[in-house]
């Protein structure tokens, strides 16, 4: 790739790593703050319950809290903790091991994710979403381009597998990141009203991932990922790391910041 004209889609989320100093990229990576950014765009019903919002393990009020929830940081990837009986000390006192680890994590210095850099710390406590069997979500990965959902990286709730849609719930012939899943995922029933959302939520944005669930018939908000995977997605085969990226526009070269 030449730094100035990105050809495969991991070669532009390289580039903006390394080039693209948009302010908003900061908000829309912060897990918290990207709730205002959804409720602008007049979603706020698809955000999922808030039990509270704090800066530090001490000042979380555990004897408030359900017996069960999804503890996650707001500023960084992969810090969630599933809690399903607080009442268990063993899974309670690795929890707080592993918030006061991430909150001491800068991602931008591990990863170089620029707009992960500024953003102010925080554990966020929400609702645990699971079906009538008691199962965790699967989760909807919408790969937009120029505010339209090309592909849809349906992930299992145990993130091992995973399979490739378009649209019109067409499996694809590629996989991404995970392993394919032996059987084809249903089609939600709200699947149309998901790529509504993650258009909606993609509107002027040349490429991001808008991450949905679905409970209930009800659809709910996870995160915006301007930067999918870090540039270091898996594309299986890799032609289709080279077609996707010819889709999105090419870049103008700006000054960094």
């Amino acid at each position: 790739m030449i730094w100035g004209s990105p050809d495969t889609f991991n070669s532009h989320v390289m580039w903006r790593k390394l080039f693209d100093r948009r302010p908003e990229y900061s908000l829309y990576a912060d897990k918290y703050g990207s709730r205002a950014f959804v409720k602008e765009k007049g979603l706020g019903s698809i955000l999922i319950e808030l039990h509270g919002v704090y800066g530090s393990v001490d000042e979380i009020v555990w004897s408030s809290l359900p017996n069960s929830f999804v503890i996650k940081t707001n500023h960084d990837s992969g810090t969630v903790c599933i809690v399903k009986d607080k009442t268990d000390e063993w899974v309670i006192a690795q929890t707080k091991k592993k918030l006061q680890l991430s909150l001491l994590r800068n991602y931008y210095r591990e990863r170089r994710e620029w707009h992960y850099r500024d953003i102010e710390p925080r554990i966020m406590i929400e609702r645990m979403l699971v079906d009538e069997k008691g199962r965790l979500p699967i989760d909807y990965k919408f790969y937009c381009i120029d505010s339209k959902v090309e592909f849809v990286h349906v992930v299992n709730s145990d993130h091992a597998t995973a399979a490739v849609f378009d649209v019109h719930w067409n499996r694809l012939e590629f996989d991404y990141n995970n392993l394919p899943t032996t059987e084809t995922p249903s089609r939600p029933i709200v699947f149309d009203e998901m790529v509504e959302v993650a258009e909606k939520l993609s509107a002027d944005m040349d490429f991001v991932r808008i991450d949905l669930y679905t409970i209930d018939s009800l659809i709910f908000y996870g995160e915006i990922t301007v930067t999918p995977n870090g540039g270091f997605g898996r594309f299986s085969p890799a032609s289709y790391d080279l077609f996707y990226g010819r889709k999105i526009s090419k870049p103008k070269l700006k000054q960094k910041q």
